[in-house]
């Protein structure tokens, strides 16, 4: 359910109580548990942050206050992101290892934080570290993918990349 989530945070970022209603009635077409709606709301929520960000915002800092936000949802998983924040220095092989690279949302998504968090502003970085992660790497690539994407644009893909994706004139 959290894959679905980017556009909702994209769409909805102005008004925080309407992205989080849509992004658990959402969440809630295929998944009930308290931590598949806390992490569908943190996906969400952190793509908002990320499109709203300007030269004073650290995307750390969005990553705690998008842990704030959906602690009352499922604390276990917003500790879960606040605990990726601050292994960021860690290699990716290790961090991911440390995280796990599952389908499971206490998995998936710190993952894609993790590595959009490792590489912030560079999405070649933040996919290639997580395709290469293994298990649920594409669900991983795609939302840490979208942060990169929802804080830097367009211009973050490598150039080669867009030449390569078929009709992308």
């Amino acid at each position: 359910a959290a894959m679905r989530m980017p556009p909702i945070g994209l769409l909805l970022n102005r008004s925080t109580e309407t992205l989080t209603r849509a992004a658990i009635d959402n969440c809630l077409l295929t998944h009930n548990e308290p931590r598949a709606r806390a992490a569908c709301v943190a996906v969400a929520y952190l793509a908002a942050r990320l499109l709203q960000s300007n030269e004073h915002s650290s995307p750390g800092e969005q990553v705690l206050e998008t842990a704030d936000h959906i602690a009352h949802i499922d604390a276990d998983i917003a500790a879960v992101l606040r605990w990726t924040t601050q292994i960021t220095q860690l290699p990716p092989e290790k961090a991911l290892f440390e995280i796990g690279t599952s389908s499971d949302c206490m998995e998936t998504v710190p993952a894609a934080v993790y590595c959009f968090l490792k590489y912030p502003g560079n999405y070649s970085g933040a996919v290639l570290s997580a395709v290469n992660a293994g298990d649920a790497a594409d669900s991983i690539a795609a939302l840490a993918g979208s942060f990169v994407g929802a804080l830097a644009g367009v211009d973050a893909i490598d150039k080669q990349w867009l030449r390569e994706v078929e009709n992308s004139d």
